[in-house]
């Protein structure tokens, strides 16, 4: 049985939020709705830790066998950074040179160019790029929802400001992406709450469907009911459907009763006169044009109510 834990329950065992955040980065709690974490399983954690890990050892490698000083970039400081990088971008490790020459390796992207000292940190033994700096390399480079995964991660959890963002897009005027990367931080918002989200927003802002509202609120006589997305006419959207039947499990909760609890909760926000369109990780991955198609199916719905 899936065992749910609240942030107060969290809190009241001894954790604040900077270990929170730490154990979810480090796979060893699943955010699985607003406000509410499990315990990942052992494969989970593997295939977390795996993927990011082997990355890190690689990096490392890499570094100690450079004949000259190199920055560690891209989606390689963004495993360095705990920021959000697809699968794909981690098959080879990024580095920037100032000088030319040297060795090459397989499995390496080797860039040479000079970047700006303030865009410079070290971390640890590593000299990596700054927070502000990986994210407008990332938006330079990955996918759009991507970057604006990174963009809302990195704001959402203090990594970096806002300001922070444009000043570093200012230092990189003229690099090669650097107008898709302006767009994406122009697109971020700290209050989405999972890259899964993020990547959403993205995708239906590129089918010229964005939400009108994020983290709605529709208050009733017992609480408040948050929803991830909102367009007007009444339309709401919410990722991954799986965690919200989550939502008000409870240890030793029987299951069937939360499906039952999340069956009222979208029936409260039904009578306050909405349409729900849910959808998950694998939609957007292998499905998106289906998430696409049917926003835009119960938009039309909705929006013909109004007239």
């Amino acid at each position: 049985m899936t065992i749910l834990l609240s942030r107060s329950a969290l809190i009241d065992q001894g954790y604040d939020s900077r270990e929170i955040r730490r154990q979810v980065s480090a796979g060893q709690l699943v955010r699985v709705q607003r406000g509410y974490y499990t315990m990942a399983t052992p494969v989970e954690q593997e295939r977390w830790r795996l993927e990011r890990q082997v990355h890190l050892h690689r990096i490392h490698a890499c570094v100690a066998g450079a004949e000259h000083p190199v920055v560690v970039s891209h989606a390689s400081a963004a495993v360095v950074h705990d920021l959000p990088a697809p699968r794909a971008a981690l098959s080879k490790v990024h580095l920037v040179q100032e000088r030319d020459g040297g060795w090459q390796r397989q499995g390496v992207r080797k860039t040479t160019g000079r970047i700006d000292p303030v865009d410079i940190v070290q971390v640890g033994a590593l000299i990596v790029t700054s927070v502000a700096r990986t994210v407008i390399d990332l938006g330079r480079s990955v996918h759009f929802g991507w970057a604006v995964a990174a963009v809302d991660h990195a704001l959402r959890e203090q990594l970096c400001t806002l300001d922070d963002l444009h000043d570093c897009l200012a230092r990189c005027s003229g690099l090669p992406g650097i107008v898709s990367a302006r767009r994406a931080v122009l697109f971020g918002d700290p209050r989405a709450e999972s890259v899964g989200e993020s990547r959403s927003r993205a995708l239906l802002w590129s089918a010229g469907l964005a939400p009108d509202e994020l983290q709605r609120e529709f208050p009733h006589s017992r609480g408040t009911d948050r929803v991830d997305m909102w367009w007007m006419g009444g339309l709401i959207g919410e990722f991954d459907g799986r965690g919200k039947y989550l939502a008000n499990f409870r240890p030793g909760d029987d299951p069937g009763e939360a499906v039952w609890q999340e069956k009222v909760r979208e029936d409260r926000l039904r009578r306050q006169g909405n349409a729900l369109v849910r959808w998950t990780w694998d939609e957007v991955e292998r499905q998106p044009d289906d998430v696409v198609s049917r926003v835009r199916t119960a938009l039309a719905g909705v929006r013909r109510r109004l007239f």
